[in-house]
C-alpha cells in the first residue's frame, strides 16, 4: 500500500512539469479605437511563485528518494527507484530553470526581445521587423504603417487571434525567427501577438 502511495505521490509531483505560470509586465491593448500600443509589455517566468513550485517539486522528489533508500536499505530495487527519481529530480530542476532565469518575450519603443532557451536570444530593432506568422494567419508591413478606416477605427487585422503554439517572426534578409509560445497561457499569447503586431505598424495580408 505504501508503494502504491509513493508512485501516486510521484506521478502528481510530476504533473506539475509544466506548471510554471507565466507574468505579464505592461499593457499593450491600447484604449479605445487607437492604433497604437499602450504600455509596452513583457511576458517571462521570473517569480516567486514559480521558484517555489520549481525548488519544492524538486526537494519533493528528494525526499522520496532519501526516504526509499532509507526504508528498502541497499537493494537493486531500491537503488533502481530511489536513483530514478533523483534523476528526475535534477531534470525538472534544469528544465525548469531554463524557463524560470531565461524565458523573456518583450515588446518595447527600442525593439523585440526574443529569449526562449534553449536556442532562441535575440534583440530585433523594429525596422528589421518585416512580417508575422501565425499557424495560417499571416501580417506584413502595407505602405509601411497601420491602415485607417474612415471612421478612425482600427483595422479588422490583429483584433482576434487564434490559438496556437507558435509564431514565425519575419525580418529583413529573409531571415526568421520561429518561437515556442506553448509555455504560455493562451491570453498572454494573445496579448504578445496584438503589442508585436501594432508596435511593428503590421496588418493582415
Amino acid at each position: 500500500m505504501r508503494i502504491a502511495h509513493l508512485l501516486l505521490l510521484v506521478c502528481l509531483v510530476a504533473l506539475t512539469t509544466g506548471c510554471l505560470v507565466s507574468e505579464q509586465i505592461g499593457g499593450p491593448i491600447g484604449h479605445g479605437n487607437s492604433l497604437r500600443p499602450g504600455d509596452d509589455v513583457a511576458i517571462h517566468f521570473d517569480t516567486e511563485f514559480n521558484r517555489i513550485l520549481m525548488f519544492g517539486r524538486s526537494a519533493l522528489l528528494v525526499v522520496v528518494a532519501a526516504w526509499i533508500f532509507h526504508s528498502w536499505g541497499a537493494r537493486a530495487g531500491s537503488i533502481l527507484v530511489g536513483g530514478g527519481i533523483l534523476v528526475a529530480a535534477g531534470w525538472f530542476f534544469v528544465k525548469g530553470y531554463s524557463t524560470l532565469a531565461g524565458y523573456r518575450v518583450e515588446v518595447a519603443e527600442s525593439g523585440l526581445t526574443l529569449k526562449v532557451p534553449p536556442e532562441l536570444d535575440e534583440q530585433i530593432p523594429w525596422q528589421n521587423v518585416e512580417g508575422l506568422e501565425l499557424e495560417g494567419w499571416g501580417y506584413a508591413r502595407i505602405g509601411g504603417s497601420m491602415q485607417y478606416s474612415p471612421l478612425g477605427g482600427a483595422t479588422q487585422a490583429a483584433l482576434e487571434l487564434p490559438d496556437w503554439e507558435t509564431m514565425k517572426v519575419l525580418v529583413t534578409g529573409g531571415n526568421a525567427f520561429v518561437i515556442d509560445l506553448s509555455k504560455l497561457s493562451i491570453e498572454h499569447r494573445q496579448i504578445f501577438a496584438k503589442a508585436l503586431i501594432k508596435r511593428a505598424d503590421l496588418v493582415e495580408q
